[in-house]
């Protein structure tokens, strides 16, 4: 029997959170796991059902009900990008025994946390890279997620490819010097100049999440240290992220809006260098007021699952939810 109890999903390539909420009473419930994406799990699809089924399984046992007893789930997950994958993880989420839900990529979920009535754009750029946006009238434009494919100048597979390039250039090819010949090297143990792509290789096929985050934070560390080379590679991609909002501004309707939301989201601009924060931010259309996302996402696909029910999400209840669960965030981290 369906209750009042609605689920959201925030299923990234590194970490997942799930929000369990009977609407009658507000009582939330809270799970984290580690990734949930078919794109970096080892087992891919079949990896993917099990952790799902994992963490949907506990939450409803914590609350006494069955994933049948669900009235409506939200879920945005990384790596949702084409219709196969969309329609693969659909059929995943009725064998677990969910019955009415969207599913979306995990791009959406900023700008539905954080804008007021869920409409505006954002931007993912952590592991991957993405961008998405709701208009006035509920339409959804995702660009982006297919790395060189899609031409993303963002995610950690392409600023670790840049640092490499931009040290590759200077140490060999005469290129303008960079500090990130010297933090590559110390972060990879590199020997001598000449071992520079053969660590980097052969540190990649080792441990490649480990090794693309080392090298990421060596062009943060050095763009934040004023190195030119770096805060040229940001600079590019900030740019490219305006391109990106200007696109979805002239293909979507924001019915005339004046301000148009732009929800930043991601390790690269959460935890990044600030320098590149500022490029992102000064860079887009005058129309639109950028920001760092402050609240976790998963707050996004709450409030989405509970517009579908015609929920009533007052300034009230927006802090209260954002609050409770970044308590509960901490309490399980």
């Amino acid at each position: 029997m369906v209750g009042d109890f609605v689920l959201a999903v925030d299923g990234g390539a590194t970490k997942t959170q799930m929000v369990l909420m009977e609407m009658g009473t507000g009582k939330l419930y809270f799970r984290r796991g580690g990734s949930s994406s078919h794109e970096t799990l080892p087992g891919g699809f079949d990896e993917m059902t099990f952790v799902l089924s994992g963490m949907i399984g506990g939450i409803c046992r914590e609350a006494g009900i069955e994933p049948e007893d669900i009235c409506f789930s939200s879920l945005g997950m990384a790596g949702m990008d084409l219709p196969f994958q969309l329609r693969r993880t659909e059929g995943i989420l009725r064998a677990i025994g969910l019955g009415e839900f969207r599913l979306q990529n995990d791009a959406f979920l900023p700008v539905l946390a954080e804008a007021a009535d869920g409409c505006g754009i954002g931007i993912i750029n952590g592991t991957g890279f993405s961008a998405a946006a709701v208009d006035a009238f509920g339409d959804r434009m995702q660009l982006g997620g297919f790395h060189g494919c899609s031409d993303d100048f963002g995610g950690g597979q392409w600023y670790a490819e840049r640092a490499v390039a931009a040290a590759y250039r200077s140490t060999y090819m005469g290129g303008e010097p960079t500090e990130l010949c010297e933090r590559i090297a110390a972060a990879l143990q590199v020997p001598e100049a000449a071992g520079l792509i053969e660590r980097v290789a052969l540190a990649g096929r080792r441990d490649p999440q480990g090794t693309e985050r080392k090298l990421c934070v060596c062009l943060h560390e050095a763009a934040e240290a004023g190195d030119e080379i770096s805060r040229e590679i940001f600079e590019d991609s900030a740019m490219e992220c305006a391109a990106r909002v200007r696109q979805m501004l002239l293909q979507m309707d924001f019915a005339g809006r004046l301000s148009v939301p732009v929800i930043l989201a991601g390790g690269q601009f959460q935890n990044g260098c600030r320098y590149f924060r500022e490029m992102a931010v000064a860079m887009m259309p005058d129309c639109c007021r950028a920001q760092v996302m402050a609240h976790p996402p998963v707050l996004g696909a709450l409030f989405d699952a509970l517009r579908a029910r015609r929920f009533e999400i007052t300034p009230k209840f927006r802090a209260e939810a954002a609050a409770s669960v970044e308590r509960m965030a901490a309490e399980e981290a």
